[in-house]
């Protein structure tokens, strides 16, 4: 059996590589990190919903603080706008603005020519394989970090 964390690893460092070297891109709203303009796209994938931090949290398996400071981030360079909601002061709507819109047409442009280039020669039935195996892998992470988080509570 290979060792499936360096194999994973491995995989994304290649995969950082590939992203980052466009990283210094002037992006509509200036330099943006690539977890960045992940949350816009997931913000804009889900424009229809009401998003707030805690979805953020959830979605992108990423503590509360890791949260705050990005989606800090995202707001002083206005990409998004928090909004608080009529039925709860203390929950704040997370918006996205004009900019991030524009930011998210490019984006969404890269990431589907990366894609075809990266899945190039892999035939349907072994991406769909891999995909399976890795929400596998991820749903018995999720559970050993919640068992280690029970654990620690007690």
């Amino acid at each position: 059996m290979a060792d499936i964390f360096l194999e994973i690893r491995k995989f994304i460092n290649l995969m950082h590589r590939a992203i980052f070297v466009d990283k210094a891109r002037n992006y509509p709203g200036g330099k943006s990190t690539h977890t960045q303009r992940m949350l816009v796209c997931f913000l804009w994938e889900n424009a229809d919903k009401v998003i707030f931090q805690r979805d953020i949290e959830k979605q992108f398996s990423i503590r509360r603080s890791t949260a705050t400071n990005l989606l800090n981030a995202l707001e002083k360079s206005g990409m998004i706008e928090r909004k608080s909601v009529l039925y709860d002061a203390r929950l704040k709507q997370i918006l996205l603005t004009e900019k991030a819109h524009l930011l998210h047409r490019e984006i969404d442009e890269n990431i589907k020519s990366f894609e075809k280039q990266i899945i190039t020669g892999i035939p349907p039935d072994e991406l769909a394989n891999f995909s399976s195996t890795l929400q596998k892998l991820a749903e018995n992470l999720a559970k050993i970090n919640k068992e280690k988080e029970e654990g620690n509570t007690k």
